[in-house]
């Protein structure tokens, strides 16, 4: 059996109506989620209440703050619902038993991996693009997932204000009718 139905064994499913959370940060043992259905949103919020988003995680992918996961610490961001959801939460203590089977090693070294180069990749879009060239990278990327986002999470994805947003899209627009 894979890693993934193996979670999706081992854990709780509940359904999430849109806009509730999922956890918070600063929550003990927030487990690992597999999204079965629906779009969540991992953020972080500022002491004076600038929200910035971590990422957007859609069905068939998998959420958890790894410091609460591995280490037991607490949540260091919060997950919240962006449509109706279903997810099947995975105890911290769970998630330990699986790691012990050396069958899913591979699997799970794969996934850390892909975590690792996500990481990178968006440090390096942060840190070297302009926020037009995060937009335009977004957008082609993201398609699909981003007709289902409000103008709003997309600018906190890419670290802008809303109005930030509107201008670039209106420079775009501009372009591509003059």
């Amino acid at each position: 059996m894979a890693l993934m139905e193996e979670l999706i064994k081992a854990g709780q499913s509940h359904a999430v109506e849109k806009g509730k959370h999922i956890f918070r940060c600063g929550d003990d043992g927030t487990g690992l989620y597999v999204i079965t259905r629906g779009i969540t949103k991992a953020y972080y919020t500022t002491c004076d209440g600038k929200e910035f988003v971590k990422s957007f995680i859609a069905e068939g992918q998998i959420i958890a703050c790894m410091q609460s996961l591995i280490e037991g610490k607490k949540s260091t961001f919060s997950l919240v619902t962006l449509t109706d959801s279903q997810v099947i939460h995975v105890s911290h203590a769970k998630f330990k038993q699986l790691l012990v089977n050396e069958r899913y090693l591979p699997e799970v070294n794969n996934l850390l991996i892909g975590l690792a180069l996500k990481k990178e990749q968006r440090e390096y879009d942060f840190l070297c693009l302009s926020a037009k060239e995060r937009y335009i990278k977004f957008m082609a990327a993201n398609p699909d997932l981003a007709t289902r986002l409000t103008q709003i999470d997309i600018a906190h994805y890419l670290g802008i204000t809303p109005v930030a947003l509107s201008r670039i899209r209106g420079q775009m627009d501009f372009n591509t009718t003059g």
